[in-house]
């Protein structure tokens, strides 16, 4: 019996997006960190909206479930999409980035680290339970991309970086 789990190459794919997102988080300088990010965001709620992409990863493939709800990416972002309330966004990003801490480059690569581990051995077939309904693992991974992938992007711009 082979013990590798199988996988596809939305990981590969979901960790360079991880490591970009670190890689622009530690260019963030301590002075930085307040200013006006995206929207509401400062700098700090920004990266900590950002960080719920991969939390929320570690969150629902921590207890899998056993039949699908939600049959792709797409039919999960349209429930993501027609059941978002901009305000409840909003405010989890705000809390996000309070509990990154004094240190949130140094937390951020912590959160990066314990995902990318601790999904290693989710197979892409384990079903995750969502607020959204329950998902395939490789369909998830799919829809927490556009963020480590994006928000780097504001993140640079609002930083005056590269």
């Amino acid at each position: 019996m082979n013990s590798k789990i199988e996988t596809g190459p939305i990981r590969e794919v979901f960790l360079e997006a991880a490591e970009y997102y670190v890689a622009t988080v530690n260019a963030v300088a301590a002075n930085q960190w307040d200013l006006p990010g995206l929207g509401v965001w400062n700098i700090r709620a920004l990266v900590g909206h950002t960080s719920r992409a991969l939390l929320t990863v570690e969150q629902y493939s921590a207890e899998p479930l056993t039949e699908t709800q939600v049959d792709s990416a797409i039919t999960y972002f349209v429930r993501a999409l027609n059941e978002a309330d901009s305000n409840e966004i909003a405010d989890r990003g705000k809390s996000a980035g309070i509990e990154l801490g004094a240190d949130p480059a140094g937390t951020v690569r912590s959160i990066a680290d314990r995902v990318l581990q601790g999904i290693a051995n989710v197979p892409d077939e384990a079903i995750l339970g969502t607020p959204r309904g329950a998902v395939r693992m490789v369909d998830y991974l799919q829809t927490r991309v556009f963020e480590p992938m994006a928000r780097p992007i504001d993140v640079r711009s609002a930083c005056n970086h590269p």
